[in-house]
């Protein structure tokens, strides 16, 4: 078994998210990191540095558990490291929901007609395939720890984050012909255009993968 130490290193070796200057590392195609203007239009500039800021805090942490329990066993100190990953997915899946965009549904159902306001997180994108590439990295240099690496992988393709439902109207025709409306307000409906309201509704609603 390695230690946790090797682990560790292994692990920040393959995981490339941050660049040399501790900024989000721009991809071949990714021209237009090279121009500001252009960097403006293409990304959101508000979401990279949360997240930036998250990476930073993960490598600090991991840092620290090196520098105390890094020659032990990785096996007596999984937990520790698990823990360590899921809060930094926990808090970039917080950003992704706060920088999320707001989309408008009609549908018709059971013969109703169904308005929606629902809020739609920004998609898993760079950090989540680098934390991907750094599991299996992981996997192929210390075969043994192949169950419990490809457990936590699957944990965080499976704690993808979808739309959540702000508002629904629902109008039947009742067979008088008069149009009958009703409304279902949902939890965030009147705050979601507030950030700190929407990064308080994900810090509690938006769970944590476990061990």
């Amino acid at each position: 078994m390695p230690s946790l130490k090797q682990v560790i290193d292994e692990f920040r070796n393959a995981f490339q998210y941050l660049d040399e200057t501790d900024h989000r590392r721009s991809r071949l195609y990714e021209f237009w990191f090279k121009s500001e203007r252009l960097k403006k239009t293409f990304t959101n500039e508000e979401l990279t540095a949360a997240i930036e800021d998250a990476v930073k805090n993960c490598n600090s942490n991991l840092r620290n558990l090196v520098s105390q329990r890094g020659n032990e066993d990785f096996d007596t100190v999984k937990t520790e490291f698990f823990n360590i990953i899921a809060e930094t997915l926990h808090a970039v899946q917080v950003k992704r929901f706060v920088h999320g965009s707001v989309a408008i549904k009609n549908f018709e159902y059971a013969g109703q007609s169904i308005f929606e306001r629902y809020l739609v997180p920004k998609e898993a994108s760079f950090f989540e395939k680098e934390l991907m590439n750094s599991l299996n990295a992981l996997t192929t240099k210390f075969p043994e720890l192949a169950p419990l690496m490809n457990t936590l992988a699957q944990k965080i393709a499976d704690n993808e984050q979808y739309a959540t439902v702000l508002c629904r109207g629902k109008t039947m025709k009742h067979p008088n012909g008069e149009l009958i409306y009703s409304e279902s307000e949902f939890k965030l409906n009147n705050t979601y255009q507030n950030r700190e309201a929407r990064e308080e509704y994900a810090t509690e609603n938006i769970a944590k993968i476990t061990l």
